[in-house]
């Protein structure tokens, strides 16, 4: 069984809550000044940034509400949506840039790397809730 109450998991719970807010509004305040209304871009691609930018708000405000309730109630798929976030809301930067030649610029990759981390410390915070340790009796 899992302590819901226990410091760790509401721990882990804030930190997954304040990443999905921090990455909603880079989302809105980076992604749209710079290329949304870049007349530089055709409209399609303004579109899809801007279509990208409205996805990535709600995958992140949906994240948010899972950290705050049913991880906090420790039901076991919710740990596994924070690793999809981490993973493929953060950690996908590193492959896409890679991939494509360029990426964020220098000034974003240290809040990228320390927001990774984050993540990661809150997946090591609420391991329990996605590998519950079985009763034995």
């Amino acid at each position: 069984m899992i302590d819901v109450s226990g410091k760790k998991l509401v721990t882990a719970s804030w930190m997954f809550v304040v990443m999905a807010l921090v990455m909603a509004i880079q989302g809105v305040v980076d992604g749209l000044p710079m290329h949304g209304v870049d007349a530089s871009w055709p409209d399609h691609a303004r579109f899809h940034i801007t279509w990208a930018t409205a996805s990535k708000v709600g995958f992140c405000l949906t994240v948010g509400i899972v950290a705050l309730i049913p991880l906090r109630k420790a039901e076991r798929w919710s740990w596994w949506v924070m690793l999809i976030f981490s993973v493929f809301g953060c950690m996908s930067l590193i492959p896409a840039a890679i991939w494509q030649g360029s990426g964020p610029r220098a000034i974003f990759e240290l809040p990228i790397a320390v927001g990774f981390l984050v993540l990661v410390a809150a997946l090591v915070l609420s391991f329990r809730v996605g590998f519950p340790v079985k009763d034995v009796g």
